[in-house]
């Protein structure tokens, strides 16, 4: 009876200091995700317009005069290739348009990002292209960290000092309480896990398992053709021969 009394407190006491250290130990483990550097947007000639709704309304609302949105080209759909609908080149200035964004304050990152490219190397390149500008990047404050030191790691210190990280605070949840708070938890634990695949892959940024549609058509034609099929390579519609 006495030793399972002891087990019993000590179990509890274990629990007890659990109960009273946990917020420090999450406080501790959250600092890496966090970039936390008093931030200077005065000298930000460029805001990355990234997807989300709220990093682009927060985007465009930093979009003051003298500055530009740097737009990013990705892939076109098999329906843009195709002509059924319009490319988003098209419609991507006429939306901005209308949130009173003028034709001289866009400008296009060269090139084209294929499916699950990241654009780390892309803009790599536009900012040795560009050394006398300052770029605005907006993120979730719990993917902040981790796309700082991505950046720090990737680029030359030179470019990586002309990049702002700018971590925008949940609506929520605090995000040094994400804890507290079950979409925190949500948010924490998919950054966790991208930070562990990015870790374990480094070619994890620019590689995607799923092709695009054009890929995958490339693709099909080409094993076609190992199966000596006669494939018409100039018309969208494959004309096969038996």
């Amino acid at each position: 009876m006495l030793k399972r009394r002891k087990w019993t407190f000590l179990i509890l006491a274990v629990l007890a200091f659990c109960l009273a250290t946990h917020s420090l130990v999450l406080s501790w483990i959250t600092r890496p995700f966090i970039h936390r550097v008093p931030l200077d947007t005065s000298r930000v000639t460029h805001l990355l317009m990234r997807d989300g709704d709220r990093l682009l309304e927060t985007t465009l609302s930093e979009l003051r005069p003298g500055r530009k949105l740097l737009l990013v080209r990705e892939s076109p759909s098999r329906s843009e290739q195709c002509g059924a609908v319009p490319s988003e080149d098209q419609l991507l200035p006429e939306l901005l348009s209308t949130r009173g964004v003028g034709p001289d304050q866009l400008e296009w990152l060269p090139g084209t990002l294929e499916d699950g490219e990241s654009v780390l190397r892309p803009l790599e390149d536009w900012l040795n292209a560009h050394p006398n500008v300052v770029l605005c990047v907006f993120v979730e404050a719990l993917g902040s960290g981790p796309l700082r030191r991505r950046i720090d790691r990737r680029y030359a210190v030179a470019n990586a000092r002309r990049v702002i990280i700018y971590p925008l605070e949940p609506e929520d949840y605090r995000s040094d309480r994400w804890w507290r708070s079950r979409s925190g938890c949500k948010d924490f634990f998919g950054q966790l896990v991208q930070v562990i695949v990015r870790w374990s892959d480094e070619e994890s940024e620019i590689a995607n398992p799923y092709p695009t549609p054009q890929a995958y058509e490339d693709a099909f034609k080409e094993r076609l053709k190992s199966f000596d099929v006669s494939v018409k390579s100039e018309s969208p519609t494959l004309e096969v021969s038996l």
